[in-house]
């Protein structure tokens, strides 16, 4: 089953996909056992959650017409977006040190958009290019969990475009020169020689959590319907042409693994969101020979993330000036 949180005309609703393919209006069920919204459903404790889906199931009956809705981003407001840095082994292969462990960064549920509505880009910002990800939404606390305790406790499976803008990026960091002899001796970091006292800092907030910079949806596909997340195909699109094409198989650290060594820094809450990784191998290596080449300021009037059993994720470019 696949369910997602739209709009009717004024009125917000969820929507479930059943195994037959027939969408169906789930509103009312949820709203029987005190389930307003998917929020609810993903905060219900196993024995309800599983109560509510079958009876989505076997009683909802009131068609969904899913091309006269307006695409909701699944979870309103969770608590904390979570992306997975470089979590690719083509970046991997590029480290003059190997990743020892994953790296994160946040973005604010106000950069989230729904399936359908625009990335609003400023093409003063310099590049902004897409990630197509894999993301999971939380379903149980997560504390110093296991791999498999932290799999288990995942409610289902999305799609998440992590808008990136390297423009901003480098905008929003810095050189500090340091004084000669102050130690320079970071372990992440390759001294050029004995006058090579430089540091360097950046600060993502703007280049990843910008509004319009996380495209989320439409679906969230249960997870008991996603045999491996670690052997999924993702392909990006610019104007419906295959412009990346990857497998989760190639995340340098898997889905288990990444949220077992999150929840040891970060409670993982229902309805967080936490997204593994870009899909990173150019299908089209003379055109675009690295994702930093697709760049949304210039390229495209659409641009799509596919994940095979997930569903599919468009989303308008518009160009605009914010200054």
């Amino acid at each position: 089953m696949r369910v997602a949180s739209v709009r009717v005309g004024s009125t917000d609703a969820v929507i479930a996909e059943l195994d037959d393919g027939t969408v169906v209006d789930a509103t009312s069920v949820l709203s029987d056992q005190g389930v307003s919204c998917l929020q609810g459903l993903v905060e219900s404790d196993d024995a309800a959650r599983t109560a509510l889906v079958e009876s989505i199931a076997a009683t909802a009956t009131d068609a969904v017409d899913v091309d006269a809705v307006q695409w909701l981003p699944p979870m309103a407001r969770p608590s904390k977006i979570v992306g997975v840095a470089l979590n690719n082994d083509v970046f991997d292969m590029l480290a003059s040190r190997k990743m020892a462990a994953p790296m994160y960064f946040l973005a604010a549920s106000t950069s989230m958009i729904g399936h359908g509505e625009a990335i609003e880009v400023d093409p003063e910002w310099g590049l902004v290019h897409p990630e197509p990800e894999l993301g999971a939404v939380i379903g149980t606390r997560l504390k110093n969990a296991t791999p498999d305790e932290a799999l288990a406790g995942v409610f289902g499976y999305t799609i998440v475009d992590d808008i990136t803008s390297p423009g901003l990026k480098s905008d929003d960091s810095v050189e500090l020169v340091m004084p000669e002899g102050f130690p320079v001796d970071e372990p992440w970091r390759t001294t050029r020689g004995d006058d090579d006292r430089s540091l360097y800092l950046t600060y993502h907030a703007r280049s990843k959590g910008t509004d319009t910079f996380t495209p989320i949806g439409p679906w969230i596909t249960l997870r008991g319907s996603v045999s491996d997340p670690d052997d999924l195909q993702v392909r990006s699109y610019l104007d419906d042409e295959v412009v990346l094409e990857d497998s989760t198989a190639n995340l340098t650290f898997p889905v288990g693994t990444v949220l077992s060594h999150l929840s040891k820094s970060m409670t993982l809450l229902p309805g967080d969101i936490v997204h593994f990784g870009t899909a990173a191998r150019p299908t089209q290596p003379d055109r675009f020979p690295t994702i930093r080449a697709i760049d949304l300021t210039r390229h495209g009037r659409t641009v799509s993330v596919e994940i095979d059993g997930i569903g599919r994720l468009d989303n308008r470019i518009e160009r605009v000036h914010r200054t």
